[in-house]
Protein backbone atom coordinates (compact mmCIF):
# COMPACT_ATOMS: atom_id res chain seq x y z
CA UNK A 1 0.00 0.00 0.00
CA UNK A 2 1.23 3.38 -0.83
CA UNK A 3 1.97 6.68 1.30
CA UNK A 4 -0.73 9.02 1.90
CA UNK A 5 1.87 11.87 1.29
CA UNK A 6 5.39 12.23 0.82
CA UNK A 7 6.64 13.59 4.49
CA UNK A 8 6.16 11.56 7.94
CA UNK A 9 2.94 12.10 9.83
CA UNK A 10 1.63 11.15 12.84
CA UNK A 11 -1.37 8.73 12.82
CA UNK A 12 -3.06 9.28 16.23
CA UNK A 13 -4.01 5.51 17.73
CA UNK A 14 -5.29 6.55 21.31
CA UNK A 15 -8.34 7.46 22.28
CA UNK A 16 -7.25 10.89 24.43
CA UNK A 17 -5.91 12.35 21.07
CA UNK A 18 -9.28 14.60 19.40
CA UNK A 19 -7.96 13.36 15.93
CA UNK A 20 -7.99 9.64 16.71
CA UNK A 21 -10.87 7.44 15.86
CA UNK A 22 -14.05 7.40 17.93
CA UNK A 23 -12.71 10.37 20.02
CA UNK A 24 -15.61 11.52 21.89
CA UNK A 25 -16.16 15.24 21.01
CA UNK A 26 -18.13 17.85 22.15
CA UNK A 27 -21.74 16.96 20.47
CA UNK A 28 -20.93 13.43 18.62
CA UNK A 29 -18.20 10.68 18.26
CA UNK A 30 -15.24 10.75 15.56
CA UNK A 31 -15.70 9.23 12.38
CA UNK A 32 -12.66 9.06 11.32
CA UNK A 33 -8.41 9.96 11.89
CA UNK A 34 -7.38 13.38 11.17
CA UNK A 35 -3.50 13.63 9.98
CA UNK A 36 -2.34 16.97 10.92
CA UNK A 37 -0.14 18.09 7.64
CA UNK A 38 0.82 21.56 6.56
CA UNK A 39 -1.95 23.08 4.20
CA UNK A 40 -1.21 22.87 0.70
CA UNK A 41 0.33 19.11 1.40
CA UNK A 42 -0.37 16.89 -1.94
CA UNK A 43 -2.24 13.96 -0.78
CA UNK A 44 -2.54 10.23 -2.68
CA UNK A 45 -4.71 7.58 -2.69
CA UNK A 46 -3.51 4.54 -1.14
CA UNK A 47 -5.42 1.94 -2.77
CA UNK A 48 -7.13 1.94 -6.47
CA UNK A 49 -11.00 2.04 -6.81
CA UNK A 50 -13.49 4.30 -8.05
CA UNK A 51 -14.65 7.75 -7.26
CA UNK A 52 -17.97 7.24 -6.07
CA UNK A 53 -18.56 10.74 -4.90
CA UNK A 54 -16.84 14.45 -4.71
CA UNK A 55 -18.79 16.86 -2.34
CA UNK A 56 -18.08 19.74 -0.10
CA UNK A 57 -17.44 18.29 3.15
CA UNK A 58 -17.49 21.26 5.71
CA UNK A 59 -18.45 24.92 5.55
CA UNK A 60 -21.53 27.01 5.89
CA UNK A 61 -23.07 25.37 2.50
CA UNK A 62 -23.10 22.04 4.66
CA UNK A 63 -24.27 23.24 8.07
CA UNK A 64 -20.64 23.82 9.44
CA UNK A 65 -20.11 27.42 9.15
CA UNK A 66 -17.42 27.13 12.25
CA UNK A 67 -15.31 25.93 9.71
CA UNK A 68 -13.80 26.81 6.45
CA UNK A 69 -14.80 25.13 2.72
CA UNK A 70 -13.35 22.19 2.14
CA UNK A 71 -14.23 19.16 0.01
CA UNK A 72 -13.82 15.04 -0.09
CA UNK A 73 -13.46 12.33 -2.13
CA UNK A 74 -15.10 8.88 -1.67
CA UNK A 75 -13.41 5.62 -3.32
CA UNK A 76 -14.60 2.66 -3.68
CA UNK A 77 -12.41 -0.48 -3.83
CA UNK A 78 -14.75 -3.20 -5.23
CA UNK A 79 -11.97 -5.97 -4.99
CA UNK A 80 -11.40 -5.04 -0.51
CA UNK A 81 -15.51 -3.98 -0.98
CA UNK A 82 -14.60 -0.63 1.12
CA UNK A 83 -15.08 3.06 0.52
CA UNK A 84 -12.31 5.38 1.57
CA UNK A 85 -12.81 8.92 2.56
CA UNK A 86 -10.41 12.07 1.39
CA UNK A 87 -11.76 15.11 3.48
CA UNK A 88 -10.62 18.57 4.04
CA UNK A 89 -9.05 18.80 0.87
CA UNK A 90 -9.07 21.79 -1.51
CA UNK A 91 -11.13 21.13 -4.21
CA UNK A 92 -9.86 18.16 -6.05
CA UNK A 93 -9.61 17.48 -10.01
CA UNK A 94 -11.67 14.31 -9.90
CA UNK A 95 -14.84 13.09 -11.36
CA UNK A 96 -17.77 10.54 -10.23
CA UNK A 97 -16.46 7.50 -12.31
CA UNK A 98 -13.29 7.91 -12.58
CA UNK A 99 -10.99 5.45 -12.03
CA UNK A 100 -8.20 6.09 -9.61
CA UNK A 101 -4.57 4.00 -8.39
CA UNK A 102 -2.61 3.76 -5.84
CA UNK A 103 -0.16 6.86 -5.49
CA UNK A 104 -2.19 9.14 -7.91
CA UNK A 105 -2.80 12.31 -6.31
CA UNK A 106 -5.97 12.70 -4.59
CA UNK A 107 -6.02 16.27 -3.42
CA UNK A 108 -4.41 18.83 -1.39
CA UNK A 109 -4.81 19.47 2.29
CA UNK A 110 -6.89 22.27 3.25
CA UNK A 111 -7.15 24.96 6.16
CA UNK A 112 -10.38 23.34 8.30
CA UNK A 113 -10.09 25.57 11.21
CA UNK A 114 -11.36 29.09 11.17
CA UNK A 115 -10.07 29.42 15.26
CA UNK A 116 -6.71 28.30 16.22
CA UNK A 117 -7.67 25.56 19.57
CA UNK A 118 -3.78 25.03 19.86
CA UNK A 119 -3.52 22.19 17.04
CA UNK A 120 -2.51 22.49 13.76
CA UNK A 121 -5.63 23.81 11.52
CA UNK A 122 -5.12 21.85 8.46
CA UNK A 123 -5.36 18.12 8.43
CA UNK A 124 -6.20 15.36 6.26
CA UNK A 125 -10.06 13.72 7.67
CA UNK A 126 -9.73 10.21 6.66
CA UNK A 127 -12.44 7.81 6.57
CA UNK A 128 -13.32 4.04 5.79
CA UNK A 129 -16.76 2.51 5.46
CA UNK A 130 -17.42 -1.18 4.45
CA UNK A 131 -19.67 -1.66 1.51
CA UNK A 132 -20.05 1.23 -0.98
CA UNK A 133 -20.91 4.75 0.53
CA UNK A 134 -21.26 8.03 -0.92
CA UNK A 135 -22.00 9.77 2.06
CA UNK A 136 -20.59 10.03 5.67
CA UNK A 137 -22.16 8.90 8.50
CA UNK A 138 -22.81 11.11 12.33
CA UNK A 139 -21.84 9.24 15.22
CA UNK A 140 -23.78 10.59 18.26
CA UNK A 141 -23.62 10.26 21.58
CA UNK A 142 -24.98 7.53 23.23
CA UNK A 143 -25.57 5.22 19.66
CA UNK A 144 -23.85 2.18 18.88
CA UNK A 145 -21.18 2.65 16.07
CA UNK A 146 -22.40 3.29 12.64
CA UNK A 147 -23.00 -0.56 11.13
CA UNK A 148 -20.99 0.18 7.87
CA UNK A 149 -18.28 2.45 9.58
CA UNK A 150 -14.71 1.11 10.24
CA UNK A 151 -11.68 1.97 12.29
CA UNK A 152 -9.32 3.25 9.48
CA UNK A 153 -6.30 3.19 12.09
CA UNK A 154 -4.46 -0.14 11.14
CA UNK A 155 -5.22 0.58 7.44
CA UNK A 156 -3.39 3.98 7.93
CA UNK A 157 -0.58 2.51 10.05
CA UNK A 158 0.02 -0.24 7.61
CA UNK A 159 0.91 2.46 4.66
CA UNK A 160 2.79 5.27 6.98
CA UNK A 161 5.64 6.98 6.56
CA UNK A 162 4.63 7.71 10.28
CA UNK A 163 7.20 9.60 12.52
Amino acid sequence: MKSLCDIPYLVPDSSEEPGSFAFVRKHDIHCGVDIYLPEGTPIYFISTGIVVQVTQFTGEAVGTPWWNDTWAVYVYNAQEGTTMVYGELYPPNLYVGQGVDSGALCGHVAKVLRVMKGRPMSMLHFEMYSGLVTRSVEWLHGEAMPRSLLNPTKTLLSGSLYI
